[in-house]
């Protein structure tokens, strides 16, 4: 798989979608918290607190299980509750959340926590849009010819689910 094409396809879709009001508030509201189970390693909370148990059906959700799961097993990066909250607004489906690790994983150094503030430095002018998410989507398919020896660990005609496009 060609990972540069890959990033190729994401760079040529510059993420410029503002924040809705009510992402700009919790934005500003998770920025300002004093709660350390928002800013710490997703994996340290306390799930006995009251913050994880009121944000324990949006950590659970299939979408964030997705990208939970990619992270962990294709990346070095970790995140915090407080910046999953962001993200979660922008991953409708399992494809986009699958697309929101790969962008992490290319602009961010190994092993970083993300959180809102590396958020906010990742998308300085705003998120993709769902009209470049499926662009993105649709320009990182591949035929049959082209996967050949290559290691998918997810659906054969998505270049993002190959394991090359990872290292």
């Amino acid at each position: 798989m060609n990972k540069q094409k890959l990033i190729d396809i994401f760079e040529k879709h510059n993420p410029r979608t503002q924040m809705s009001t009510d992402e700009t508030m919790t934005m500003f509201n998770l920025l300002m918290t004093k709660d350390p189970n928002l800013t710490c390693d997703l994996n340290e909370i306390d799930v006995e607190s009251e913050i994880y148990k009121h944000f324990k059906p949006l950590i659970k959700a299939f979408q964030s299980q997705v990208f939970l799961s990619r992270l962990k097993a294709l990346t070095s990066l970790k995140i915090t509750l407080g910046a999953l909250i962001i993200l979660m607004h922008h991953m409708e489906s399992a494809g986009k959340a699958v697309m929101m690790v790969f962008y992490l994983y290319h602009k961010l150094p190994e092993d970083t926590l993300i959180t809102v503030e590396g958020i906010s430095k990742v998308f300085p002018w705003g998120f993709f849009s769902d009209e470049q998410l499926n662009e993105i989507w649709d320009a990182q398919k591949v035929d049959v010819d082209t996967r050949e020896g290559f290691t998918c660990i997810g659906a054969h005609d998505n270049m993002i689910d190959y394991l090359e496009t990872w290292k």
